[in-house]
């Protein structure tokens, strides 16, 4: 089974409400699987660019509260702070995704430019990410985001 989740989205709804609505959505999923013809032993998280940023700091939340994953499925998540890497330089211009997009997505997304800092933002910021889901990466040798999702694999490794 496949459940597909909206969650509220930016410019009306900032950071960390996104977050909140998917490990709010996880919450009740893992509590009503019995009742969808689920099994709540076999649940993953995944998403693409900010949804597998979701996923991955649900995936983190879920450790923390003793829910057990079996799987985050990340492709091309978004996981740093800053669009800093080489690969957001190198790819800034002429694919799809250019950095002129990323910053204005930040400025609706983020209140607060100190939210950057927040683990459930930027999962490589999460201290400790021992014991959390196994996850398969999926990245896009040509994007900016391939970077931070190579170090986000190498941190879950």
């Amino acid at each position: 089974m496949v459940v597909s989740l909206d969650y509220r989205l930016a410019p009306q709804h900032q950071f960390p409400v996104a977050h909140n609505d998917a490990w709010d959505a996880l919450q009740w999923l893992a509590a009503h699987a019995a009742s969808l013809g689920a099994d709540a032993r076999r649940i993953a998280v995944g998403g693409d660019s900010a949804g597998g940023t979701l996923a991955a700091a649900c995936a983190i939340e879920a450790r923390d509260a003793g829910l057990e994953l079996q799987l985050q499925l990340l492709l091309s998540p978004g996981t740093t702070a800053h669009q800093d890497t080489d690969s957001h330089r190198r790819f800034a211009r002429g694919l799809v995704l250019e950095e002129p997009s990323i910053t204005w997505f930040f400025a609706q997304y983020l209140a607060d430019p100190k939210d950057r800092e927040d683990w459930r933002f930027a999962p490589l910021l999460a201290p400790d990410v021992e014991g959390v889901a196994p996850a398969w990466v999926g990245l896009a040798e040509c994007d900016p985001l391939v970077d931070e999702g190579v170090e986000y694999a190498d941190k879950l490794r």
